[in-house]
């Protein structure tokens, strides 16, 4: 999503200049639009029109976000997953652990072939299953 705000506001930029600038290319001498014509007269025609520019433009500024984005190497946020909160709530979850030493069982697993964890040490954890 940042990409897209980001070549939109270059995407306005370019073009609040080019209208204020009104460049021969694109505009007559009163301020009005060339209209799109290769061969013809050159103070009524062009080969590059405003609306060509816009569609150009933006594909151009799309690009450009993507290179510095890419060269920078700033991660993009356009390939997201929705999570499952709970999921991602038990994952956090920190248990307190008592005093003693964990470690873990090969040959046993618990629920769903999880290896368990044992408890060794001189009480017991209380830990409910």
């Amino acid at each position: 999503m940042r990409r897209l705000i980001v070549s939109g506001l270059i995407y306005l930029f370019g073009i609040a200049i080019v209208l204020l600038l009104k460049p021969s290319v694109m505009f007559q001498e009163d301020g009005r639009w060339k209209e799109f014509g290769i061969g013809r007269d050159p103070s009524y025609f062009t080969y590059l029109p405003f609306w060509l520019f816009t569609v150009v433009w933006s594909v151009v500024a799309y690009i450009m976000v993507m290179l510095i984005e890419d060269s920078l190497y700033i991660p993009s946020d356009s390939i997201e997953f929705p999570r499952n909160t709970m999921r991602a709530r038990k994952a956090n979850a920190v248990e307190e652990l008592t005093p003693g030493y964990y470690m873990l069982n090969q040959g046993a697993t618990g629920r769903n072939g999880v290896p368990r964890y044992v408890y060794l040490g001189p009480e017991a954890p209380g830990l409910d299953e």
